[in-house]
This record gives structure tokens, C-alpha cells and sequence, in this order.
């Protein structure tokens, strides 16, 4: 008669570890799928917050168009495909109040200072230099 292996034994000894194994794999392929929504939550505040950046130079890119142009420094109101921006000028403290607001209704503010540039600095203001 052959010796029987703990393999094949019929009483149940191998159920534990089936159970086992099967609970580490359940567990981190859990963990797996937690981590990958993670992952898009964060990729998705990181799309925002670089919208939020590029609407911040957009408007102030186009802000300095218009002083360029004699208008006085006030308030303006720039809409991009991005998002929205509103531009105050306080001139008591010299700065820029700078508000964006994303298509996804993400609102962030940011202070700039600010001056009025001179004529000779206006004509130059938006020429690279090559060197």
C-alpha cells in the first residue's frame, strides 16, 4: 500500500492553505485597485492645479497686453477654455489680486506685486532675447 501524501490527503488538510493563499491574493489585489483609484484622484488635482497655473500666466500675460495699450490698471475679467480669471488691481498696496476659477469650479488666489512698467520697459515687455 502506498504512503499517503498530505497533498492529496482527503481530510482537509490542504483547505488552509488554499484559504490562505487565497486571502494574500484577494488582499493585494485589493490594495492594487485601492492604489490605482488613488492614483487617478491625484493625477486629477494635479491636471487642475497645472490649469490653475496656466490660467494664472494666461491672464496676467493678457493683463499686460492691456496696460501696454494705455488702459488704465482695474479690474479685468478674462474667460480661456480653461477656466476664468479676475484681476484687481489695489493700488494703495501695489499689487495684483489674481483669482482663477477652473471649468471644474477649482478657485485659487494669488498676490502678486506690481508695478507699472515705464514706456521703454512697455515696448520690450514681451521680447525674448536670443543669445
Amino acid at each position: 500500500m502506498p504512503k499517503p501524501s498530505f497533498f492529496i490527503n482527503q481530510s482537509g488538510f490542504i483547505l488552509p492553505y488554499v484559504v490562505f493563499i487565497s486571502a494574500l491574493v484577494l488582499i493585494a489585489l485589493s490594495a492594487s485597485i485601492h492604489m490605482y483609484h488613488n492614483e487617478i484622484y491625484m493625477t486629477d488635482i494635479e491636471m487642475e492645479n497645472i490649469k490653475t497655473e496656466t490660467l494664472l500666466q494666461m491672464g496676467y500675460t493678457n493683463y499686460m497686453k492691456t496696460i501696454e495699450t494705455g488702459e488704465s490698471p482695474g479690474e479685468q475679467f478674462y474667460t480661456f477654455p480653461q477656466g476664468r480669471v479676475h484681476i484687481q488691481f489695489v493700488e494703495s498696496k501695489a499689487i495684483l489680486n489674481i483669482k482663477t476659477t477652473t471649468n471644474k469650479n477649482q478657485r485659487q488666489t494669488f498676490v502678486r506685486p506690481f508695478s507699472m512698467p515705464s514706456e521703454e520697459k512697455c515696448r520690450d515687455c514681451h521680447k525674448i532675447p536670443i543669445n
